[in-house]
């Protein structure tokens, strides 16, 4: 059965921009920049520190990353766990980002399927993070002529899984929510957060985790590539 909406909003990161390509080679930078302090640590060290600090943040976190926590922060909890003065951890973090960007990657299909929907139906994107930081990987690829509205979290004083962020978005768009999608990697901020507000639901579930055992919400429907969206939305590329 054919499935047509009148508007479809994606996350960023994750859904659009992969959560780990660019992730290597920004802790090397890092791990060099500490080095250049005159600390001895090994590349496969730092980068152990950062991940550990990355798995306790999301096992404790219902499998999302906590909004109380920085990238800053958490570079300095994997400084500390090695003993690196954590003063360091802003220098870090600038070194981090300028790499990540640099070595930013694509989702794959993405660009495909953001091609073939723009000229069919609108679409929108919300993202939770830094304005600035999200702006830039935005520009990396020039995503931004795919997307209106775009609604970063650091530019509101709002962010995912707030309803609130998802009703904005409906407003913008003035449909209805049961005429909309959210297609989103994140089970708590993505899927939770529209759903609450009765926007039909598509988890990019890429490594095929189970749902959380106490979700309140749903997917509509579930996905392991974004390849798969063109027929499920009835929007081929023909």
């Amino acid at each position: 059965m054919t499935i047509i909406y009148d508007a479809i909003i994606f996350d960023l990161d994750g859904t659009i921009v992969s959560e780990h390509g660019g992730v290597a080679e920004s802790r090397a930078a890092v791990a060099n920049l500490i080095r250049n302090h005159g600390y001895n640590i090994s590349n496969e060290r730092y980068a152990n520190a950062a991940q550990r600090v990355i798995d306790n943040a999301l096992a404790n976190n219902r499998g999302s990353w906590p909004r109380n926590l920085t990238g800053t922060d958490a570079i300095r909890r994997a400084l500390y766990a090695i003993n690196i003065p954590t003063d360091l951890a802003p220098y870090c973090a600038e070194v981090y980002k300028h790499e990540r960007v640099a070595n930013l990657e694509l989702i794959s299909g993405a660009l495909e399927i953001l091609e073939s929907l723009r000229e069919k139906i609108p679409l929108g994107l919300i993202t939770n993070g830094d304005s600035l930081d999200q702006r830039k990987k935005l520009n990396r690829f020039s995503l931004d002529r795919y997307f209106s509205p775009i609604l970063i979290s650091g530019d509101l004083a709002i962010e995912k899984p707030n309803p609130a962020i998802f009703r904005l978005a409906l407003d913008i768009f003035n449909v209805p929510a049961g005429k909309s999608v959210y297609i989103g990697n994140s089970f708590v901020n993505d899927i939770e957060g529209a759903a609450a507000v009765g926007i039909n639901t598509i988890w990019l579930n890429e490594k095929q985790d189970p749902s959380p055992v106490d979700a309140k919400y749903f997917p509509t429907t579930t996905i392991h590539s974004l390849l798969d969206l063109e027929p499920l939305l009835g929007v081929g590329s023909n």
